[in-house]
């Protein structure tokens, strides 16, 4: 009996332990992430420590451009999801319905589907680097894989995808497996995944 309860208890602490480590690392810089329903969160960290900045008045400019947004696509496609003022930062975090209503309401491009789609659409994709070996790949290449996904965007900020990036665009750097920190605004950023 007494072995059976060591068994047991030894296969919770391992599962403890796997499920921990599973964990994404929180946010903790302005992200933007793709999660894999196809919606699209933003995170916001901005510095909140001038005396004239007011929490509540913020938060109601908020909800109003919210509110508006909705009211204008006829349908709740971007929700607050936090608002979380502290003494000298301020955390918002925005969810929506999908990649185009983050570019429609953040006035960007963002631009989340297949290399072919993003072909189709005229987005010209440079040469990649590839994320585990560092060599460069071609546009002609990823194109015969029809299975990636991409994330395009001109936005400085971090993009963590539902994924594995196999591939981003010069000038990025690989934060984690699913994170890759979009140093600058630039044109596009490029950012490929499985």
């Amino acid at each position: 009996m007494m072995g059976k309860i060591k068994k047991t208890a030894g296969m919770v602490i391992i599962l403890l332990m796997l499920t921990a480590c599973a964990k994404e690392a929180p946010v903790d810089t302005n992200t933007v992430s793709v999660e894999k329903d196809g919606t699209v969160k933003t995170t916001l960290i901005e510095d909140f420590t001038q005396s004239y900045y007011n929490a509540d008045e913020l938060k109601k400019m908020i909800d109003e451009e919210v509110a508006a947004y909705n009211k204008e696509a006829g349908a709740d496609k971007v929700t607050v999801a936090t608002f979380e003022p502290t003494k000298d930062k301020v955390r918002l975090e925005l969810d929506f319905a999908d990649s185009d209503d983050y570019a429609k309401f953040n006035s960007r491009e963002f631009f989340v589907g297949t290399a072919a789609q993003a072909q189709a659409l005229g987005i010209e994709i440079p040469d990649l680097t590839d994320a585990q070996t560092g060599a460069t790949i071609s546009s002609g290449k990823l194109l015969e894989n029809s299975s990636c996904k991409m994330v395009v965007t001109d936005e400085a900020q971090d993009v963590r995808i539902p994924g594995k990036i196999l591939y981003y665009s010069e000038g990025l750097a690989l934060k984690d497996k699913k994170t890759v920190t979009v140093p600058k605004e630039q044109e596009k950023a490029f950012i490929v995944y499985e």
